[in-house]
């Protein structure tokens, strides 16, 4: 670690970050500077730039109560750092140092992450959340102790240190309830998030380890590691775009669903505003690939939906896909006519035998594969007529992702899925109508799903072409 004498006070070393819970604590080269904290691959990789960084300003910075080495640099809604010291005496440097910055630095701008009135109710929600995750907690200690005459160990230690932080973050949670309740109306913003329990190892950060994406960017944090998702996501500002009959044909039909009884005036929705959809991407001739770019796009405009439906329920989901797009990105970026396709851009990667490779764009699209399926058959489920969001999770989450997750993160969803809005609060929330109240909500349903139709053709089509080339070439044990 090399201090560097300016004012305000700048570090710079190695430090171990939370990853993903494939990857665990990796070390990466961070730099405190200018009152913003940038992380590198390495010390010397500084020249390729940054891998990602957040405005100190507008960062919490908390000592691990449990882990003498640990830090957490946590942008409310948007980015979490979770960072190990070599020793509890170089994290104490780190400490004073980003505290003396904050300090220095205008407090105005953290005021920039307020949301709206609704805070109050999503801090509910979260309450609601965690008051079930002890519960469950609770519950899986007893199992532990009783299943046998000699208990388990290693599992009561995971599942005491989980209740303790769970705990914690109940009582934080209580207190920023209290505090948005009683502070000055917040600044606007489309929606809010939730902050995820607090972390120690793997566990924890398997089971609820990311932070939330917003609707529009912000200049407090920016992300762009590669599989290393801290739940920034770098979006553009949504623009009305979406037109259902875009790809009707002249009897009104359209993926085999009438559009003649169509209402003049269609009500703005999450899918009418989306700047990019799955419903408008055509493949390429003759050879039917994925334009990449397209994709890409129409992934992170899909990802939203996680801010309506409350990101702690699907922190792990969000987490790999936002992080998965972004890896796939910057490959797209090293050479945007090469890459042009996914499957270009993976076959690459086959000529040079790197597929499995640590961070491959060949495991990233794998996994953006299986996000959007679970997110495919949730707003599917939903458009089928199931009235419980809860049941369309789990079925989802049953069909996609569950059988590629440890019994952690398992649990966790299980549970966090009970925490899903009801039909009508669901319907609302996709509503982007200015007078909500006025909005029938029966005819919105009827919209939306005839929305739903187009884009679920649009999300078969794409994953129908990546699926063959994956099986053709052995890529996703699923398909073998």
């Amino acid at each position: 670690m090399k201090p560097v004498e300016k004012d305000p006070p700048t570090l710079q070393g190695t430090l171990r970050k939370w990853t993903n819970y494939c990857y665990g604590w990796q070390p990466r080269w961070f730099v405190l500077e200018d009152g913003f904290l940038t992380y590198y691959e390495s010390s010397d990789k500084v020249k390729g730039g940054c891998k990602g960084g957040v405005n100190v300003a507008a960062a919490e910075i908390t000592a691990n109560p449990k882990d003498a080495y640990r830090l957490d640099v946590v942008v409310p809604g948007e980015t979490h750092f979770y960072l190990k010291a070599s020793s509890p005496h170089e994290r104490q440097e780190w400490l004073v140092a980003l505290g003396t910055i904050k300090s220095c630095l205008n407090s105005e701008k953290a005021s920039q992450l307020l949301v709206e009135g609704d805070a109050i109710k999503r801090k509910q929600c979260e309450l609601r959340l965690y008051c079930d995750l002890l519960v469950q907690q609770v519950h899986s200690i007893k199992e532990a102790v009783m299943e046998s005459p000699i208990p388990d160990v290693q599992k009561l230690d995971e599942t005491t240190a989980l209740l303790g932080d769970t705990c914690d973050t109940l009582i934080r949670t209580l207190e920023e309830c209290v505090q948005s309740a009683t502070s000055p109306p917040p600044l606007s913003a489309r929606c809010v998030s939730s902050s995820p329990p607090g972390k120690k190892g793997h566990v924890r950060s398997q089971s609820l380890g990311s932070g939330n994406s917003r609707l529009s960017p912000s200049k407090t944090s920016m992300d762009f590691d590669v599989k290393e998702s801290t739940g920034a996501a770098d979006e553009n500002d949504e623009d009305a775009f979406y037109d259902t009959a875009l790809n009707a044909n002249s009897n009104g039909h359209e993926n085999g669903v009438n559009y003649d009884d169509a209402d003049a005036k269609r009500l703005k929705s999450y899918f009418t505003e989306m700047q990019h959809s799955f419903a408008t991407i055509r493949l390429s001739e003759p050879d039917g690939y994925v334009p990449t770019k397209e994709f890409l796009e129409a992934c992170s405009e899909l990802a939203k939906i996680f801010d309506v439906l409350g990101s702690a329920a699907f922190a792990p989901v969000k987490m790999d896909l936002n992080g998965n797009i972004r890896k796939l990105t910057q490959k797209y970026q090293v050479d945007q006519e090469k890459f042009s396709t996914l499957q270009a851009m993976v076959q690459n990667e086959i000529d040079k035998k790197t597929t499995e490779k640590a961070n491959s764009a060949t495991d990233a699209l794998l996994w953006l594969k299986r996000g959007i399926s679970f997110l495919r058959e949730f707003i599917q489920c939903f458009e089928n007529g199931e009235e419980n969001l809860t049941e369309c999770a789990n079925k989802a989450y049953g069909l996609t992702l569950k059988r590629h997750h440890g019994w952690v993160v398992r649990g966790i969803f299980s549970i966090a899925s009970n925490a899903m809005p009801g039909r009508d609060d669901f319907l609302t929330a996709l509503c982007f109508e200015e007078n909500k109240s006025d909005v029938d909500l029966s005819e919105l349903l009827k919209q939306l799903r005839r929305d739903i139709t187009s884009y679920v053709a649009g999300i078969d089509r794409c994953l129908r072409a990546l699926n063959v080339f994956y099986k053709a070439n052995h890529l996703d044990p699923d398909l073998n």
